[in-house]
Parts: C-alpha cells; sequence; structure tokens
C-alpha cells in the first residue's frame, strides 16, 4: 500500500502569453498549432541565467498549470477524438487530472530581453508554466511506440478549398490569429459531436460549425471521415454589424470590412 504524503506547493517559473483566449480554439498538441509567444518571468529567480544554453536548442517541453480546468479529477474521461469511449485519465491528455499539470513540446524562436520565445503552442494566454527541459532525442523518442486505443481509432481529416482558404488566410492576417488552429481542433476530431460543438446541419452533408462570431460552412463525408471547409461567413446581419452600440466581442468594424471583400476575384 502505498503511504501517504504530505500536499506540496510549486510556484509557477512565470506566465505564457500568446493569442489564444478560449479553450475552444486550441488545437489538441503544439504540433498542430500556428501560435506563437513567449513566456515572462516572475523577478525571483535569476531566469536569464538558467536559460543560459537553450538559444542553441529547437524545442522545449513544458510544464504547466491547466489553470481554466474548472471541473474535478475525473478517473474516466471521453477524449475528443474518440468521443464514444471511456479512457482512463492516465492513458490522456486531459485536464481533469488529480494534479491539473500538462506537458507539451514547444519549438523554441529565441531569448530576447529576458523573454523565452516560442511557436507550435497549444497553450491559453496567461496559462502558468511550472518548469522547462530540453527536448532529448536520446531519451524522449521512443523506439516502435504502442499507441493503445490511439492507435485504433480512425483519424478525421480535413481540406480548404480556396474561397475558404483566401477568407481564412485574411483573417490571420487582420484579426483572428488563432482561425487555422481553431480549424485544427475541431476538424481533425470528430465534427459532429453536438454536445461539444457547435455545429448545424443545414442540407444533406451540409453543416455550419460556429466559431464565436463566425460561420464555417462545412461538407462532411462520415463514411470518408473526411471534412470540407466550403466557406467562411459573418455570423452577424447587416443590420447587427451596423449596430455599433452592441459589440460585445468588439468585432464589427472587422466583419463590416470582410464583407466588402469579393474573395471570389
Amino acid at each position: 500500500m502505498a503511504k501517504a504524503m504530505a500536499e506540496f506547493q510549486l510556484r509557477s517559473l512565470g506566465l505564457f502569453h500568446g493569442s489564444h483566449f478560449a479553450k475552444s480554439s486550441l488545437p489538441r498538441q503544439g504540433h498542430l498549432s500556428k501560435q506563437t509567444g513567449y513566456i515572462e518571468f516572475h523577478s525571483d529567480f535569476d531566469h536569464k541565467l538558467a536559460l543560459s544554453g537553450l538559444e542553441k536548442m529547437s524545442h522545449v517541453w513544458l510544464i504547466f498549470y491547466f489553470h481554466k480546468s474548472e471541473s474535478p479529477a475525473k478517473p474516466l474521461v471521453r477524449p475528443p477524438r474518440a468521443p464514444d469511449q471511456q479512457v482512463g485519465v492516465y492513458a490522456t491528455r486531459s485536464p481533469y487530472r488529480p494534479n491539473p499539470l500538462g506537458l507539451t513540446l514547444a519549438k523554441v524562436e529565441k531569448i530576447e530581453k529576458g523573454l523565452f520565445y516560442l511557436s507550435s503552442v497549444d497553450l491559453l494566454d496567461q496559462t502558468p508554466i511550472l518548469d522547462i527541459k530540453p527536448y532529448v532525442t536520446e531519451s524522449d523518442l521512443a523506439h516502435h511506440p504502442v499507441q493503445g486505443w490511439i492507435d485504433e481509432i480512425q483519424p478525421w481529416k480535413f481540406t480548404i478549398c480556396d474561397l475558404a482558404q483566401k477568407k481564412i488566410d485574411w483573417l490571420l492576417d487582420k484579426g483572428v490569429p488563432e482561425f487555422y488552429d481553431v480549424l485544427v481542433s475541431q476538424l481533425e476530431t470528430p465534427p459532429l459531436q453536438l454536445d461539444r460543438k457547435r455545429i448545424k446541419k443545414i442540407s444533406e452533408n451540409q453543416w455550419v460549425l460556429s466559431y464565436r462570431t463566425w460561420r464555417i460552412y462545412l461538407n462532411i463525408q462520415e463514411d470518408m471521415f473526411l471534412s470540407e471547409v466550403l466557406d467562411i461567413k459573418s455570423g452577424y446581419s447587416q443590420a447587427e454589424i451596423l449596430d455599433q452600440n452592441h459589440d460585445p466581442y468588439f468585432d464589427k468594424s472587422l466583419h463590416f470590412q470582410f464583407n466588402l471583400i469579393d474573395f471570389k476575384q
């Protein structure tokens, strides 16, 4: 029988600053994310000295705190990639753990003025960072790994038509930097999870997925485990856009610009 262990405290090294503010916009792993950001460190430790050597490395492991996890720990969870299964929480990366600690791999960009810049990061803005460790191929790369339930599921794929890609590129450039990560998060897992996603059927194989004030039009082929992004549209009516007195997401000017562009040219 395991002996009782006293509780202990951890302190964060600092906070991650990025462009993702909502859990729904995050992809499931960092290598799927286009997010860049940086860690701002607390001042009670010589972090600049502690970072020396990392500037020559390509990747690091980040150990972090799931600060937005509000549900209690669960021994069984439904993974987004296999919503019809219940899997032990230790066999997943779910945040609903006895200790809400996460582990992710991120790409090193630069260290400048005491800030640690990273890319391919699947963390929310203001995530507390508990530790940083280098990625070492000799010890971190498993040979012939077996992934259990992950190997047994059928992966979903998605494609993006030219018109939708033009709109996504515009949004990425003009004000919704996490938009592509939203698509990865929503469409590389089974998209028709009605209890988890804001998705509505509009005709045979045609669905519309809502992300905040945007609407993503999809053709979903369940038998092929494939989604095609057909179009991106504003979720506002023209009258709603013109009503500047009510702008809860502070994005109506962006929608106004979006609607003026002829993306088919």
